[in-house]
């Protein structure tokens, strides 16, 4: 939904800001998954777990890059599709799809 201003310009900061936090969450997803994998790799090198934790950690840090690899296709589709409501897609796409 666009909400527009005073002047009649679309106000998308909140949309832009939530788009940038789902994407923040999912970059710190990756982040506590990829840490947990190094620390089952030094738990196991001390001894102290197997590799069945090593290989959930593994499946954690898989699951975590795809999380965030479906939040820019999806954060991606948001700004093509706001640029075709905004009419001209063809050419304010390049201005749509800037990586934040």
């Amino acid at each position: 939904m666009l909400v527009f201003s005073g002047r009649g310009q679309p106000y998308r900061a909140p949309h832009r800001s939530f788009l940038c936090l789902n994407q923040n969450l999912h970059f710190e997803t990756q982040s506590v998954a990829r840490d947990r994998l190094t620390l089952t790799h030094q738990r196991f090198e001390a001894g102290i777990t197997d590799t069945l934790e090593i290989t959930q950690a593994q499946e954690s840090v898989a699951a975590a890059d795809l999380d965030y690899i479906t939040s820019l296709f999806a954060h991606n589709l948001a700004k093509v599709a706001l640029a075709r409501a905004l009419g001209h897609a063809d050419e304010r796409l390049g201005q749509f799809l800037q990586v934040p």
